[in-house]
């Protein structure tokens, strides 16, 4: 076995609040579950979001500092004695959201604490770190942060989603982050969230029986009236018709000037 699992915690930290620097005998993996700020790794601040983590190496000094209400997963493991590669610090997105995963198994090993749920954990544990591994091979000088981002918003777009906090996903300054932007996706961040904002609704719309004001709310519309004047000018009817209608336009066609 590769790493051996020492402890599980998750953490709900305060806005505005900074944990001082410290350090380990033993590895340690920060998932940050919801939430930004920054971490200092060896005197060097890197930006971390949801959606990635932190891993610091042993006798690796690091600081951490929350710009609003952060919740974060912490793994602290021990490598074996002669391991098959070296972990490195820094701060790493998992776009594929498979790590993510896995620290839920590792969370769940250990609530339920079956018949050996301490190797079952350790073992999943090494799955994290295979994927760390393979992740970092993939990426190469192919990477493309934007599909992180993309991806960022599909899953949070009733969120409140600032151009600043995607741009700083990608390291780019908002200006270009809004110029590469547009050029792979061909439209502006802000229309993409809208889009993805009005295809969660009209799913909702035809798949349950949720009043419109209720679906505006989860979809990120501030109210119902937000939410029909999206879509009267997108779509050229309103919510309730395309949802008597089924989904049938009549012929229309979604316009997203």
């Amino acid at each position: 076995m590769q790493a051996v699992l020492e402890y599980f915690f998750c953490y709900d930290r305060k806005a505005q609040t900074t944990i001082a620097e410290h350090s380990h005998s033993y590895y340690e993996l920060a998932y940050y579950c919801e939430g930004n700020g920054t971490t200092g790794i060896k005197g060097e601040k890197l930006t971390y979001h949801a959606g990635q983590y932190a891993i610091y190496g042993p006798g690796c000094g690091h600081d951490e500092y929350h710009n609003g209400t952060v919740k974060v997963c912490c793994l602290g493991f021990h490598m074996g004695a002669d391991p098959e590669f070296i972990v490195e610090n820094g701060v790493y997105t998992d776009s594929s959201r498979q790590i993510w995963d896995k620290v839920k198994t590792i969370q769940g090993e250990l609530e339920r604490r079956e018949a050996y749920y301490h190797l079952a954990a350790s073992l999943v544990l090494n799955e994290i770190l295979l994927l760390h591994q393979r992740q970092l091979h993939q990426k190469g000088d192919n990477f493309n942060p934007m599909y992180y981002v993309c991806q960022y918003i599909e899953e949070n777009a009733e969120q409140e989603i600032s151009l600043p906090s995607l741009a700083a996903m990608t390291g780019y300054s908002c200006d270009r982050f809004r110029h590469l932007f547009r050029e792979i996706t061909g439209v502006p961040p802000k229309k993409y969230i809208q889009m993805k904002r009005m295809e969660q609704a009209k799913k909702m719309l035809l798949n349950s029986q949720r009043s419109v004001s209720e679906i505006a709310g989860l979809c990120g519309f501030t109210n119902e009236s937000r939410l029909s004047a999206a879509f009267k000018k997108q779509m050229g009817i309103s919510p309730s018709k395309f949802r008597k209608g089924g989904g049938d336009m009549g012929g229309m066609k979604e316009v997203w000037n």
